[in-house]
């Protein structure tokens, strides 16, 4: 009467061996290759070049640090990237602007920074004066749309530019203002503040302040134009697509 018990756990712990035996304990940790392009870029106003990265990302066995030292592993071909600026009024594309392959030498950290890279550039200008102008009045309805031809696939981006009309800065009034920042009675330095007003589609501000001014040595000589500039800082504007009222920022 005592061995039926003693067979059943005998044969439950059979089941469950075979189980775990079964059970599939290697894992691949490398997956298979695949093409997946890396491009970065961004298109400055201001700026007489524009520069754009095209690359590869990668994965193999070994050190991804000593990877990304060969060219091969992180850079297309040349023959294999064809790579496009079309510049857009309401959607409807009006210049395109081919960009060239250039290989340049290590600078300044960042995600351009290795040791002779390859960039795609342009030193043709994004807009002309006229476009500028109505850039200033009208932004939403301008854009640029990268297109980016690698290996047999295309890859599409497209920005728009935020709105900088004039107006955005109220205080202090442009284009000449004088503010007494020591007065000699109170023997004291006052401050001033700089007021601007958040636009639509601006995620990010940077605020600078140029201080002009001219001043006489004791010897009686007159230095005239000279100025000190006075970083800001910096602004996120936490609701890029609605205007945002008035910041201020002190200045002293």
């Amino acid at each position: 009467m005592m061995k039926t018990p003693y067979f059943k756990s005998i044969g439950l712990g059979i089941l469950l061996l075979a189980i775990l035996s079964s059970c599939e304990t290697d894992v691949e940790l490398e997956a298979p290759y695949q093409n997946t392009p890396v491009i970065i870029g961004v298109l400055d106003l201001s700026a007489d070049t524009q520069f754009v990265r095209i690359n590869k990302a990668f994965l193999g066995a070994g050190n991804a640090e000593e990877f990304a030292q060969i060219r091969d592993s992180s850079e297309y071909p040349p023959e294999d990237v064809e790579a496009w600026l079309y510049k857009k009024f309401e959607g409807a594309a009006l210049d395109s602007i081919q960009l060239e392959r250039i290989v340049k030498p290590s600078r300044d950290p960042g995600v351009f920074y290795n040791t002779d890279i390859a960039f795609y550039y342009t030193d043709q200008p994004l807009f002309t004066n006229n476009e500028l102008s109505q850039l200033q009045t009208s932004p939403e309805e301008w854009s640029y749309e990268m297109v980016a031809h690698i290996q047999g696939e295309t890859y599409r981006a497209e920005t728009d530019f935020p709105d900088a009309r004039d107006g955005d800065v109220t205080r202090p009034p442009t284009p000449t203002f004088r503010v007494p920042l020591y007065s000699p009675s109170s023997d004291v330095f006052l401050s001033a503040d700089a007021v601007f007003r958040k636009r639509r589609n601006t995620a990010r501000y940077q605020g600078l302040i140029r201080l002009n001014f001219d001043y006489t040595r004791e010897d009686g000589t007159t230095l005239t134009n000279q100025q000190i500039d006075f970083q800001l800082g910096i602004i996120d504007n936490q609701s890029v697509n609605n205007p945002v009222g008035l910041s201020v920022t002190s200045l002293l």
